[in-house]
């Protein structure tokens, strides 16, 4: 399980046959989102299920992304996926698909999760792919130098190619010197497409031991066998508070990132601090931050820019996500609903999903098999 010590955690396909349906439009094995989008009942073994990335096809279909364990009672991160179709204003999930694993002997080969997809024209080994996938990798089991790796696929159920040839694109080289700091590395990547082709907004956590914070830079994958970056840019705290105090933040973790092409927005969501250290999980957050920072810098106004050419500019708070708003101790590792380039849907309200975990100071790893993912809506200002 990917996790923090010091500041945070870190389909099966169903063929379109319409015998398959039922009379209301459902196809076989779809189930109702009830408290959480999808449930993993625990009356039938200890698994978990969190860290959504989610892009809304359009009104009636979307793509959920997530962490999951895939052997009853053992801590070791997969990557499923599940289609969701809207009918009667109800959403319905497929059954779970797992779409990628770690990978024995190689920089994964311990969890594979975190991950975020976009959609777009990339090419890998001489063929054209649709998505990408961005995901954290770790070969230790003690949670130290994950990495971060891509995938692609034509589908969004995949299957799923990892890009060996270049990964991990993101790699973390441990401080020998430093043998006493917890390393955590690099994860919890983020994508959004630029040019709705090969470009795109980059980003992922950065816990070196130290000086724990977002890099954000705007890459050309379009041959993902000779990535380019463009420019890479550490993501500012200005104008971020904690979520019950008027103190500023120390540092923020674990972003996802949406672009507003209407009114020029980056939106991002985030750990917010602090941390309950008196109740377990200690290492996950109880709120997550909700903001945005206008994007008009650069001569060319390329969404980007603005931190590119950062000028100490504020985010603007748009909410959090909170005990008293849920009703769970813990909310964490959240993403925002977007279409399959990483655009927000409206400029009214945005979508949110995040994760929660039901159990508190549980005995042993019962905490973390209580992670589930939920979904809200906030309004925005206009």
């Amino acid at each position: 399980m990917k996790k923090w010590v010091s500041v945070l955690l870190c389909y099966v396909l169903i063929l379109p046959v319409l015998a398959a349906c039922g009379g209301n439009g459902i196809p076989e094995g779809y189930e109702q989102e009830g408290e959480y989008l999808f449930a993993e009942d625990p009356a039938e073994g200890a698994f978990y299920n969190y860290c959504p990335s989610i892009l809304q096809e359009d009104e009636n279909t979307r793509h959920v992304y997530y962490c999951v364990n895939e052997r009853m009672n053992v801590v070791v991160d997969c990557v499923a996926y599940r289609k969701g179709i809207k009918v009667d204003g109800n959403w319905y999930y497929s059954p779970k698909q797992y779409v990628l694993s770690p990978t024995a002997g190689t920089w994964d080969g311990e969890h594979v999760c975190d991950p975020d997809v976009v959609k777009g024209e990339f090419s890998y080994n001489g063929e054209t792919y649709s998505y990408l996938m961005a995901f954290l990798g770790c070969a230790r089991t003690d949670t130290e130098v994950n990495e971060v790796g891509l995938a692609v696929a034509k589908q969004p159920e995949g299957p799923w190619v990892k890009c060996d040839a270049v990964n991990p694109v993101i790699d973390y080289e441990y401080d020998e010197s430093r043998p006493e700091a917890f390393q955590w590395g690099y994860g919890q990547p983020s994508l959004v497409s630029v040019d709705q082709k090969g470009k795109v907004l980059f980003s992922y956590t950065c816990g070196p031991g130290g000086d724990d914070h977002v890099e954000l830079g705007r890459w050309d994958l379009s041959d993902l066998n000779e990535p380019i970056n463009e420019f890479r840019a550490r993501v500012p705290i200005t104008g971020i508070t904690q979520f019950n105090s008027s103190a500023p933040t120390s540092c923020i973790t674990n972003a996802n990132f949406a672009y507003d092409e209407t009114s020029k927005r980056l939106y991002m969501i985030c750990d917010a601090l602090p941390l309950d250290t008196e109740n377990t999980p200690d290492f996950i957050t109880q709120a997550l931050y909700v903001g945005y920072m206008e994007d008009l810098t650069g001569a060319e106004n390329v969404v980007g820019d603005v931190l590119k050419e950062y000028d100490g500019r504020s985010w603007t708070t748009v909410g959090f996500i909170t005990p008293a708003l849920t009703g769970y101790a813990r909310n964490h590792n959240g993403c925002i609903v977007r279409d399959v380039y990483g655009r927000v849907a409206s400029s009214a309200a945005i979508e949110l999903g995040y994760s929660v975990c039901y159990g508190i100071n549980l005995p042993g790893r019962q905490n973390l098999f209580s992670y589930r993912i939920k979904d809200l809506e906030m309004q925005l200002p206009t």
